[in-house]
């Protein structure tokens, strides 16, 4: 989406995209950052939007879980 290349969006290393999933590998993260997706539906409904999780391979301290919420396709 041309909106997007305006942005400071983080690009991932490494990306697999699953059915019920994606999962974004970076070599090194540092300060704030912002991930753009977008999602597909066929179905009318609300749906759960589960939180981003991320954490660190190999430091297990450095992990986060942050900000659920739902979406309504109409």
């Amino acid at each position: 989406m041309p909106w997007i290349e305006r942005q400071q969006a983080l690009r991932a290393d490494h990306l697999e995209q699953r059915d019920d999933r994606v999962i974004f590998f970076f070599d090194e993260v540092r300060g704030s950052n912002t991930y753009f997706y977008a999602v597909r539906a066929v179905t009318p409904g609300t749906y759960r939007q589960p939180p981003v999780r991320a954490e660190c391979m190999y430091d297990p301290t450095v992990r986060s879980v942050h900000d659920a919420g739902q979406i309504t396709v109409e």
